[in-house]
């Protein structure tokens, strides 16, 4: 069933501006799939919305696509459409912030919840959310917030409002995360070692 909406999908744009991050805010690379089933415009609009969510939390996001994908520091975002009822049942989405920089997007159990004009404001809170587990470098969830392990109907209203944020313990934690992260991107890569004894 549809979750209805509580705004216009201009009013919902409008509450979710926030002031830009500032310039010294650290920056994110992120490359967004492009698929058929999401067109330009929801992921346009999706993008310019997580954009907005996460310079609540100081966090600046470039949106990188081609061969700038390539990139070892760009998170990789992916959109399934056909995902397996037996796949994670009711997530929207998934990483594994341990082990690499992918989130899988559950695209189409997004645009189940949600009429096609909301489908970018939910899967922007859905980017957002998935981000920072990349960026804290856990799967950890907080009591409240964005990085709620599951949102409740009331979260889905305050996501309609544009009023549901991230917690302050999360803020904190992407900061620590980003740091270390950039200190293992700006690392030398090692040569891999070939099992040869010279």
């Amino acid at each position: 069933m549809k979750i209805l909406a509580v705004l216009s999908f201009a009013q919902i744009l409008g509450a979710a501006n926030a002031p830009s991050p500032p310039p010294s805010a650290p920056e994110v690379l992120v490359c967004l799939e492009r698929i058929a089933q999401a067109g330009t415009s929801t992921t346009y609009l999706a993008q310019s919305e997580t954009s907005k969510l996460l310079a609540r939390a100081a966090i600046q996001v470039e949106w990188i696509h081609g061969s700038a994908c390539q990139s070892r520091a760009a998170i990789q975002v992916h959109l399934t459409v056909q995902t397996p009822d037996t796949l994670l049942p009711g997530a929207l989405a998934f990483c594994q912030p341990m082990a690499r920089d992918d989130i899988r997007v559950l695209y189409d159990r997004v645009q189940t919840m949600v009429s096609p004009a909301h489908e970018p404001h939910l899967l922007a809170y859905v980017l957002a959310h998935e981000i920072v587990h990349i960026l804290e470098g856990t799967g950890r969830h907080s009591a409240t917030g964005i990085m709620k392990a599951q949102w409740t109907p009331e979260d889905y209203s305050d996501i309609a409002s544009g009023k549901l944020t991230f917690a302050s313990e999360d803020i904190e934690l992407v900061h620590g995360g980003v740091i270390v992260r950039q200190a293992h991107l700006n690392a030398p890569a090692h040569k891999p070692f070939t099992g040869t004894i010279r």
